[in-house]
């Protein structure tokens, strides 16, 4: 089958022309998570990353296997409970520097985030690309499903920028009132 044959060998191209739930189903049964991944491209990436750290990791149990160590550790290793799902790394496990602080810093993924309050007039609405809109969207827990136009995604998004802005203005004038009297 077409995914099989993508999987096999994956590549940018062949992934991209896969389906959403094939790419999903394929990192699930390898218990990588894609709570993150907004778009396909995301899950596109995520399959490429953990590709290649597979096959680091087969590279180095090879090499481990034809080069054994001369004296085995002990054997008083414990058992431990195996979290449900795992979190695949950004870098693969020998590149990736010892953490330095309990919150590290946010990834570049992280800091790339669109939120409505970085809009600073309503026209500006209409000049976001559709991975903003739908970011804005899915950040203020708007559903977006059956929206098929750019255009239809935009009045979803005026209409969400319209109630947060009779928000702060029914806030603003609830704190004139309270103070005034």
């Amino acid at each position: 089958c077409a995914p099989c044959r993508a999987f096999a060998r994956p590549n940018q191209l062949d992934l991209m022309s896969l389906k959403v739930r094939h790419l999903k189903r394929y990192l699930n049964e390898r218990d990588v998570s894609v709570d993150r991944c907004t778009e396909k491209r995301d899950l596109v990436e995520l399959v490429l990353r953990y590709d290649v750290a597979f096959e680091r990791q087969r590279r180095v149990d090879a090499q481990s296997r034809s080069n054994p160590p001369r004296r085995a550790p002990p054997q008083t290793r414990q058992s431990q409970p195996q979290p449900q799902r795992r979190q695949f790394p950004a870098q693969p496990p020998q590149s990736r520097p010892p953490p330095t602080s309990p919150n590290p810093p946010p990834t570049n993924k992280q800091q790339q985030r669109f939120h409505l309050n970085d809009l600073s007039r309503r026209e500006d609405i209409a000049s976001l690309n559709v991975r903003r809109l739908k970011e804005i969207l899915v950040n203020n827990f708007v559903d977006y499903r059956g929206c098929v136009e750019k255009v239809e995604l935009v009045s979803r998004v005026e209409k969400l920028y319209d109630s947060l802005a009779k928000e702060k203005a029914r806030l603003e004038e609830a704190d004139k009132s309270g103070t005034g009297s």
